[in-house]
């Protein structure tokens, strides 16, 4: 028998830059009982095994690293490597998500142990960019997200409880696992339908997670074939538990799905008149650059004539000039060739005898 009280499980899958932030998250928790870090990558096909071996050549008693040969994609993982797990209890937390509370393992732990209704737990939690900038706190006291903590918030927001806070008992978990679709494009989904059918959510105030929001993530992909059939396979699991527990409380879903109706024909609206708004913003800022184009193309052409009439400008300036070099030239000629006479000795004699009838005058 194990004495390990909680396995941490990790699947990666190509996400090299996120993953040590993951990593060493785990091994920063600090306990009272002993815990292993199982991680698995999907065949990732970035550096991502390089790192996770890495962590494992450090810390060789604390890591259990699996890799699949090939891609299994994130269902059929998650339910192969939890047969792995020796604890007593599960902490899932994905790849791009990390803990940033210490004492997040301990929390939950002491709080199960000394529950007698719940073998479930989950925590509150920040949300955080690509580059760890925090973007909420305390997200379901805060918002955006509600923490969906019975069946008929589950089945009818189709919300979260996060499955990167979640400690929860072996058993129960890998009971649950062999219910579920193995080709689930969301296993966490249908996993909570069937928690709150087994047990009670047992929720820490504490935000001891961060949840990163990710461009192309599993929860919100680009690919639009890849998303209808997320949101097919959520209704899939909606129409199977109705079937499944129908002593379910029918009433309060009924008046629940009318209220998400009614708020949907609110966001509906004002998304209508956002989009109003922003036609009109529109055709006002179009306007206006019709305005500035012809305001500009009038530029140009007073820039045109203003060009013309300098280039006009500079071909007179240039033929003046060209003139009065011409001028100054013979000028200088002519006064070359007065110096020339002046300075002769035809000119000096004969300017020398009038000086003399002058003076005798």
């Amino acid at each position: 028998m194990s004495d390990v009280a909680v396995s941490v499980i990790c699947t990666s899958y190509n996400y090299q830059e996120f993953i040590a932030r993951a990593l060493q998250s785990f091994v920063a928790q600090k306990t009272n009982f002993p815990f292993e870090i199982i991680v698995v990558d999907d065949c990732s096909t970035d550096k991502s095994m390089d790192i996770i071996r890495d962590y494992e050549s450090k810390y060789p008693t604390l890591f259990r690293v699996f890799q699949n040969p090939e891609n299994k994609g994130l269902t059929r993982t998650w339910i192969a490597i939890c047969k792995e797990a020796r604890g007593k209890y599960i902490a899932r937390c994905d790849a791009d998500d990390y803990w940033h509370d210490p004492l997040k393992l301990q929390k939950q732990y002491d709080a199960l142990e000394a529950s007698d209704d719940s073998v479930w737990s989950n925590t509150d939690f920040n949300i955080v960019d690509e580059n760890d900038n925090i973007l909420h706190e305390h997200v379901f006291v805060n918002g955006p997200i509600k923490n969906a903590n019975t069946y008929e918030k589950m089945l009818v927001t189709k919300g979260m409880t996060l499955p990167s806070s979640w400690m929860i008992e072996t058993k129960l978990m890998q009971e649950v696992n062999e219910l579920i679709d193995p080709t689930s494009m969301d296993d966490g989904y249908p996993m909570q339908l069937e928690f709150f059918n087994r047990t009670t959510l047992l929720t820490l105030s504490d935000a001891t997670v961060s949840y990163r929001m990710t461009v192309n993530s599993d929860s919100r992909p680009k690919n639009t074939e890849k998303a209808l059939k997320r949101f097919d396979s959520i209704l899939s699991n909606q129409l199977e538990s109705i079937e499944k527990y129908p002593e379910k409380d029918f009433k309060l879903i009924t008046k629940m799905l009318l209220e998400k109706d009614r708020d949907n024909d609110i966001e509906v609206y004002q998304r209508d008149r956002e989009i109003e708004r922003l036609h009109q913003e529109y055709a006002q800022l179009r306007q206006v650059s019709n305005e500035q184009d012809t305001y500009i193309k009038d530029l140009e052409k007073q820039s045109a004539r203003l060009w013309s009439d300098s280039q006009e400008k500079d071909t007179l300036l240039t033929q003046k000039d060209q003139e009065l070099r011409q001028v100054t030239s013979e000028l200088k000629a002519v006064q070359d060739e007065y110096q020339i006479v002046i300075n002769s000795r035809r000119w000096i004699i004969p300017t020398k005898i009038i000086d003399f009838f002058r003076r005798n005058k």
